[in-house]
């Protein structure tokens, strides 16, 4: 069995992280439905450099800006929560001794990390 990354909720990480610096450097909020409208779709690197457009509050991003920002979200990102059903699942196919795999575009540390924090 092959994991394709659908183990933990990221785009919560990636909100909440990004309202809470969106607020604190730009003194504005972020709802999470103009986050979803506006960002849905977009890849993760485009999420990040378009915020700043895309809200009309600065014309360039600045390097500081985006070491912050994926800072802070590489800080978070264990904090994302397991899906519903994934723990069982794995709990039910680790028993029945099927083998498993986690196909994901982080960082192998990243992943390690979490699943250990996961227990898994």
């Amino acid at each position: 069995m092959i994991f394709d990354g659908t183990i933990v909720d990221t785009e919560k990480v990636y909100y909440e992280n990004m309202r809470d610096l969106t607020e604190e450097v730009l003194g504005q909020k972020l709802d999470k439905m103009d986050y979803k409208k506006m960002f849905r779709e977009r890849m993760k690197k485009q999420v990040r450099d378009t915020i700043m457009k895309d809200m009309e509050c600065l014309v360039t991003i600045t390097i500081s800006l985006k070491r912050r920002l994926l800072k802070r979200i590489l800080d978070n990102y264990h904090n994302a929560p397991v899906l519903p059903g994934i723990a069982e699942l794995m709990e039910y196919l680790y028993n029945k001794g099927i083998k498993m795999a986690v196909a994901s575009n982080g960082k192998r540390e990243h992943i390690e990390t979490g699943l250990q924090r996961k227990r898994f």
